[in-house]
Order: C-alpha cells, then sequence, then structure tokens
C-alpha cells in the first residue's frame, strides 16, 4: 500500500510540528517509499512487503521470534525504540503517530547537533545521518550497495524530486507574452539577384 505524495505532504503538516514538511516527505520517501505497512529487516530485506496492518502484525511476531532488527512503518522506527517513545508495534503501523515518532527522532537529532556548535544546513545533514545511524557520520558515508551514494545523499535527491513550495509573492506574477513564431528560414532568407545573373553568383 502506497500513500499520494499529497496525503503524506498533509499528515507531516499535522503530525511533525518541529520539522519541515518536504524535508519529512522526503525522509518518509526515502525510508518506506510512503508504505505505511512497511517492513525494515537489517542485513535481510523481506522478499515481499505487507499490503494490511495485518499481514504486518503477524510478520512482526514471525521477525522478532527470529531475533531479527527491524523498523516499522512510515518513518522506519526501529523497533528497539518503541518503548523509549511510549509505542507499540500496532501505533508504529498508524500514520500520525509514527510520522509523530519520526519528528521527535529527527528534531531530537537536529537538536544535538546544535549543541555540537553546527547550525542551519549542516545542522540538518547531521541529524538525517543520526536519523539512520545515531551518529552523525554514517548517513553521510557512501554505500555500495545503495550506488555508491549516502543515506543523506539519497534524501536530498528525493527531495529534489519534490514539487517545491511556493517563494514568490503575488506581486512578482506577471504576463507572459507569447513568442512570436518563427519565421521559415528557407522562406526568408530569399537574395534578390540581377536578371542577368542566370546562376545566381551575384
Amino acid at each position: 500500500m502506497i500513500l499520494e505524495a499529497a496525503l503524506i505532504a498533509s499528515l507531516a503538516s499535522e503530525c511533525a510540528p518541529n520539522v519541515e514538511v518536504s524535508t519529512m516527505q522526503a525522509l518518509i520517501t526515502q525510508e518506506s517509499s510512503r508504505n505505511p505497512y512497511a517492513i525494515g529487516v537489517v542485513d535481510a530485506p523481506l522478499i515481499s512487503q505487507p499490503t494490511s496492518k495485518e499481514e504486518a502484525m503477524e510478520a512482526v511476531e514471525v521477525l522478532l521470534e527470529a531475533g531479527a532488527n527491524i523498523s516499522l512503518g512510515l518513518g522506519q522506527i526501529n523497533y528497539r525504540n518503541l518503548k523509549n517513545l511510549n509505542m507499540t508495534v500496532s501505533d508504529a503501523f498508524e500514520y500520525c503517530p509514527n510520522i509523530k515518532a519520526a519528528d521527535h527522532i529527527l528534531s531530537s537529532c537536529f537538536a544535538r547537533a546544535e549543541k555540537e556548535g553546527q547550525g542551519g544546513q549542516e545542522a540538518l545533514k547531521s541529524a538525517l545521518s543520526c536519523y539512520y545511524s545515531n551518529n552523525f557520520t554514517t548517513g553521510l558515508k557512501r554505500e555500495k550497495s545503495f550506488g555508491d551514494t549516502s543515506y543523506v545523499e539519497r534524501i536530498a535527491k528525493t527531495h529534489e524530486r519534490l514539487v517545491p513550495g511556493i517563494q514568490f509573492s503575488s506581486n512578482e506574477v506577471q504576463e507572459k507574452k507569447e513568442p512570436k513564431p518563427q519565421k521559415d528560414i528557407g522562406d526568408s532568407a530569399v537574395t534578390n539577384h540581377n536578371s542577368w545573373d542566370v546562376f545566381k553568383e551575384f
């Protein structure tokens, strides 16, 4: 099940008050491909992803019995973090609770980066790395299994594909004139020759 991008934007606006909407959109798209029932398994990806909450809950039970390290839902919240986030496995497969958890983790990572003297976009890069690996460096390392790109690079590329927000005022909107049709060069490039110039060389 894949949620529409517009719904993700709406949910991000409602459930992630500390993170800019397009950043959360990009993170969710990268983490789960917008599948609210996605399950990530470290070092052993699932052959097929659940298509319902019931399937997801059953898959989690089997994976945990096998000792798997798993992440859940839209923001791929790691199972080991659920207790600290006051969440259940069921909560992790609900849209807003999962995004709220992602918001909490990313904003906490951002605050940690700021405490270390980072700011702005550099702090955001570190925060995204922290979201991915709980440190400021792993998410910036290129991975051969992902086309020699880093996690933060992949987030940035996903963000670039989103339609940007409006950053112009109504006063900056001007009517554009239709371009004039181009004349055919063959028709316009006619040269007059003297009547005696049979071969039109002069």
